[in-house]
């Protein structure tokens, strides 16, 4: 028995721990989890004791429930939402002086208010980035919207790295569609911040302008396939980098209108699971386009068991340390022989160094 009870210990805390992987309400839970199952394996009693056992845990659930939902309730918060609302509009702020400055109008910014609007842009990219890796934990749930706005992460983070590309000069009717590119990404962008603020808004200025986006994209390919050049360079070389050049800037507005129509994409989607009534949500009826919480579960736990995994190596180091405590103490026969494992649960860290130190 005493074997068993090590072994089910292990089991227990190996699956609690590397759960955490999955979301940040799991891993935040993870002690009071593994108490669930410490306290009844470390004081054994007969069958009989069963019924009062679970009276008490249900007992102290209700209190808890009670607790939580009157005595100072936690606002919910999402970390990454400000980050991606301020990241949309720096964005759609650089395009906007990107064109402006192209285009060369009485009120366009100078090379330095050029300059500063992609710092800006650049600095709430990586304000969002340093706050999703900020957080010892996966900084969402598996709540559809947060899971929606995580994806925003690395989206923004593409679409800033397409912004990127050398600005070139207006040149005919394809440099002018190029910009009506820009400029209709930028209102997309602008219009999915503003319904990122308010998600239970209407998406329908969000859904306008990606129509107007995608109007603006079927010109500009057109434009850009119609007229090629006429007059070619002496040498192939020569003709082939001429042929480029001028293609160029057509294909940079097309990746970067395919990415914004990603990030409207999922903005969309965060606000129709949002808008979900409290019914739908119960059911786990997700929108079109969302897998469910316990497909993204699959996903996230996938990909963190392998052997190079830290999560993977913290799991089950904290599953064989726990289950030895148990063992320890049950061969032992201390008196109130849960503080074993109470005390090897309380200096678990997240690597082996910091481990030691505290034990």
């Amino acid at each position: 028995m005493r074997r068993l009870a090590a072994a089910g210990m292990a089991l227990v805390a190996f699956v609690v721990l590397f759960a955490g992987v999955v979301s940040s309400v799991l891993a935040s839970a993870s002690t009071a989890l593994l108490l669930a199952f410490i306290l009844p394996v470390s004081r054994a009693a007969p069958a009989s004791t069963i019924p009062d056992r679970l009276l008490g845990w249900g007992m102290a659930g209700a209190v808890a429930l009670v607790a939580i939902a009157v005595l100072w309730p936690s606002p919910s918060r999402d970390s990454l939402r400000a980050p991606a609302i301020a990241a949309c509009r720096a964005i759609a702020a650089r395009l906007r002086s990107e064109v402006a400055y192209l285009r060369g109008a009485d009120d366009a910014p100078s090379a330095d208010e050029h300059g500063q609007a992609i710092a800006r842009a650049d600095a709430a990219v990586a304000a969002l980035h340093r706050t999703f890796l900020a957080t010892p934990y996966r900084p969402t749930s598996l709540s559809t919207p947060a899971r929606t706005i995580v994806r925003l992460v690395d989206e923004l983070n593409w679409l800033n790295a397409v912004a990127q590309s050398k600005a070139h000069p207006v040149m005919g009717s394809a440099g002018r569609a190029t910009c009506d590119v820009k400029e209709a990404a930028a209102e997309a962008l602008e219009r999915g911040a503003d319904l990122l603020e308010a998600l239970d808004a209407s998406p329908d200025a969000l859904r306008t302008s990606l129509v107007e986006l995608r109007g603006a994209l079927d010109a500009m390919e057109y434009s850009a396939t119609r007229k090629l050049p006429v007059e070619w360079s002496q040498t192939p070389e020569l003709r082939a980098n001429e042929f480029l050049m001028m293609l160029d800037p057509s294909f940079r507005a097309q990746e970067l209108s395919f990415a914004v129509m990603q990030v409207a994409r999922n903005i969309d989607l965060t606000a129709a699971a949002e808008r979900r009534g409290w019914w739908e949500r119960v059911l786990g009826r997700q929108p079109e386009g969302v897998g469910g919480p316990l497909a993204a579960a699959q996903v996230r736990a996938s990909a963190y068991f392998e052997p190079h995994s830290v999560w993977l190596q913290n799991s089950v180091r904290g599953a064989v340390a726990l289950g030895l405590a148990v063992l320890i103490a049950n061969k032992t026969g201390v008196q109130h022989s849960f503080w074993v494992i109470f005390g090897t649960l309380s200096v678990l860290r997240s690597n082996a160094l910091n481990t030691g130190q505290n034990a």
